[in-house]
């Protein structure tokens, strides 16, 4: 497997799209099972093409295009086959928000190895359209990816949507951490590391009692579409206690206004599901992604508490968070870290 996994990686590097379909094509043909190369082979690439990108070894456009390419050979991995009817009903779609499919579309086919009925929606399905496909499927349980933290808000209402139908939801995705403490926070049953875990847990799934749904506080929309000038608030704070900010170009201030936005959302999710890991996470990365690209890192934690006097007087609880504080804690067990099941094979 390793070196069907070093050609492919090199054929994706490329990109081209016929090299890769001829790796996966010749593993199938010697025997390697598809479940095996969406997750050794497939979703590893996806996680060192992100890798590359946060070390300032690729562009966006260089991830991108091993996803295109990726989702050409997942098709010959996994090609369009009939519905498997009958069997326990699984839907799998993204919260509504994230845009990014390929995990949740290697999951599916994952799930459909093991004879399941199985029904993939794709990126970012609105609320209601989930709620009505899920009233008229009926399914057994629906999995949800995110596997960006600030997806965790659309989720929470794609959980809401869900449960209203007595739908039972596990979830997955690097969004949710580890541990069940952000599933639980949202509502949601059960988060998953592996989704093959389904089929043999359906009953448990079923069965099991779920957190309440969280009432999530009126900041936390507002957050998550924080208006232009508290952003510039903060960054004008900013300069006035760093001169060499005001030199920023056009391109450097828009690139320092979405860093600030990026903040301002995460935060948002972290008061929504109870964890400040959400922004230290978040910073923590801006911070080595900076330094892998030999820029200055000061600006990102001076812009995070300039951000927090900006938005105390509306969002009092993030900012908090972005002070080092805590987050409202809730009554269900929002602080439950234990290792628990999930939803993708790759983030």
């Amino acid at each position: 497997m390793a070196d069907t996994y070093a050609r492919y990686f090199q054929a994706v590097s490329t990109p081209d799209p016929a090299a890769a379909v001829e790796v996966v094509d010749e593993a199938l043909t010697g025997g390697v099972p598809p479940a095996a190369l969406i997750t050794d082979v497939l979703a590893r690439a996806q996680r060192v093409a992100g890798e590359k990108w946060m070390q300032g070894e690729w562009t966006i456009a260089d991830e991108h295009a091993v996803t295109a390419v990726t989702k050409q050979a997942l098709t010959v991995v996994a090609p369009p086959r009939p519905r498997t009817r009958g069997g326990p009903h699984v839907v799998v779609a993204c919260a509504e928000g994230e845009w990014h499919s390929l995990p949740a579309r290697m999951a599916g086919e994952l799930l459909r190895d093991d004879d399941l009925d199985v029904a993939i929606l794709g990126a970012s399905i609105p609320v209601e359209q989930l709620r009505e496909h899920l009233r008229s499927s009926l399914p057994d349980v629906l999995a949800l990816s995110a596997t960006m933290p600030t997806s965790l808000i659309g989720a929470a209402r794609s959980i809401a949507a869900a449960r209203h139908e007595d739908v039972p939801v596990v979830v997955g995705g690097n969004a949710w951490g580890s541990g069940q403490r952000r599933a639980r926070a949202l509502g949601a049953h059960l988060r998953l590391d592996d989704i093959r875990e389904v089929r043999g847990r359906l009953d448990e799934i079923r069965a099991m009692q779920p957190p309440p749904l969280p009432d999530l506080p009126d900041e936390v929309s507002w957050l998550d579409d924080v208006p232009r000038e508290v952003l510039n608030a903060a960054f004008e704070r900013q300069c006035a206690q760093d001169a060499a900010l005001g030199g920023m170009d056009d391109q450097q201030r828009s690139e320092h206004e979405r860093d600030l936005r990026s903040i301002a959302r995460h935060a948002a999710a972290a008061v929504a599901c109870a964890d400040p890991s959400v922004v230290s996470d978040l910073l923590d990365w801006l911070l080595s992604m900076r330094s892998a690209r030999g820029l200055p890192t000061e600006a990102v934690l001076d812009g995070a508490r300039h951000l927090a006097d900006a938005i105390d007087s509306q969002a009092p609880l993030a900012a908090a968070i972005l002070r080092g504080g805590a987050p409202r804690e809730r009554s269900h067990e929002s602080t439950d870290r234990d290792p628990g099941p999930g939803l993708t094979p790759a983030g």
